[in-house]
């Protein structure tokens, strides 16, 4: 992630916990000190990985076009806790595959050391 998206995420975080939910483009950029033009792509940078979602006016519902502010997912809000859950689901799915690799570096080890130590290694599995 570039400097100025984690600069733009920790601004909006940090409101979030000061109680402004629902930033404005102009209140991020006034708080992380950035240029709002930056702030906007950061926004756009962002949004495309889920991290925030915008906002729109509510007063013209039919013109959807021009975001008002933004609002953090729970990516964004606790980005430590999604990775966690992301990579106990990762585990989930592909814990068989973990264990084949396991086994198959020991296999590895255990033919690496009999081609360096032959009897010692016939000895120990014979045993």
């Amino acid at each position: 992630m570039m400097k100025t998206c984690k600069t733009v995420l920790r601004t909006a975080q940090k409101m979030r916990d000061n109680g402004n939910w629902y930033p404005t483009f102009y209140e991020l950029a006034t708080d992380s000190k950035l240029h709002p033009h930056d702030v906007i792509e950061a926004c756009k940078l962002l949004e495309k990985d889920k991290y925030i979602g915008y906002l729109y006016p509510s007063d013209h519902p039919e013109d959807k076009r021009i975001p008002n502010g933004i609002s953090l997912t729970l990516k964004g809000y606790k980005p430590k806790e999604y990775a966690i859950s992301q990579f106990r689901k990762y585990l989930k799915n592909n814990w068989i595959s973990l264990v084949a690799l396991i086994i198959s570096i020991c296999a590895l080890i255990i033919s690496i050391s009999s081609a360096i130590f032959p009897g010692i290694v016939r000895v120990i599995l014979l045993k």
